[in-house]
């Protein structure tokens, strides 16, 4: 015996809608590392907003840039490694994909917070910022529920074969 369950197997049926947002992913991290913030780093916003000798200085603003960089690298980096894990079939890509869609979630909420550090008066839950934090438990709630549900998804990943003498649970 191999598997306790042949079918369903592979990256097939929803594991490609699964497979292709593990691939935009880090794409799409890294273009907006590029798009919004090297700029803040290469414009000169940098200089103005972080020079106490500016008449446009915000006091936390270097530091709010800087950790939201840092927390993209890190996701970025953190992406790369469940796509790879994806795609080689690896056991721990469930429970890393679930960590990276509460992780999502997290730096959503923490990216409108490190937003508004330097701007005391704006409010963290607002119009803009609302609606982003609500589209980011969307993909939890239903990836996360598959991840632990799907015959797929543990006989892709997580099955493990069976030795010639055990009888399938």
């Amino acid at each position: 015996m191999t598997q306790a369950s042949e079918e369903p197997r592979g990256l097939k049926g929803w594991l490609l809608l699964v497979g292709l947002g593990i691939t935009l992913s880090p794409v799409r991290i890294l273009w907006d590392l590029f798009k919004i913030y090297l700029p803040a780093f290469t414009d000169g916003t940098w200089s103005v907003y972080t020079d106490p000798a500016s008449p446009d200085y915000t006091p936390h603003y270097g530091s709010s840039v800087v950790i939201e960089t840092l927390l993209n690298v890190a996701l970025f980096l953190y992406a790369l490694l469940v796509a790879f894990l994806f795609y080689s079939k690896s056991r721990f890509f469930p429970k890393l994909y679930i960590g990276l869609l509460l992780t999502y979630s997290a730096f959503t909420i923490a990216s409108a917070w490190l937003r508004t550090w330097p701007y005391p008066d704006e409010a963290i839950f607002s119009e803009e910022t609302i609606p982003d934090i609500f589209r980011s438990f969307i993909p939890c709630a239903i990836w996360i529920p598959y991840m632990l549900l799907s015959k797929r998804v543990r006989n892709t990943f997580v099955a493990v074969p069976l030795e010639e003498d055990e009888e399938p649970v």
